[in-house]
């Protein structure tokens, strides 16, 4: 698998990773289905992190990262930033 994504993308796919993680450990308890469910995708998201690879991406999605999308230069609209992150898929 060749590396789709950058630090950028990697950083998010690990950071959901970790909720996915923790929501699992937090649910083994009383859904144990569901914890392994949040388990699995969590290090599957921890997977795609770690080798720089998205799935959706190899299935020719755009995925773009929401959070540089919204920060950024200051005075602009956050509304106008998603606007023009749509318009360019």
């Amino acid at each position: 698998m060749k590396p789709n994504i950058d630090n950028k993308g990697r950083l998010a796919r690990g950071g959901i990773a970790v909720i996915f993680l923790l929501a699992g450990a937090c649910l083994i308890s009383e859904a144990s289905v569901l914890a392994a469910i949040f388990i699995l995708i969590g290090l599957f998201c921890a997977f795609e992190a770690w080798i720089g690879w998205c799935a959706v991406r190899a299935c020719g999605v755009k995925t773009p990262v929401w959070l540089s999308v919204l920060g950024g230069t200051s005075g602009s609209n956050s509304k106008d930033k998603i606007a023009a992150a749509a318009a360019s898929r």
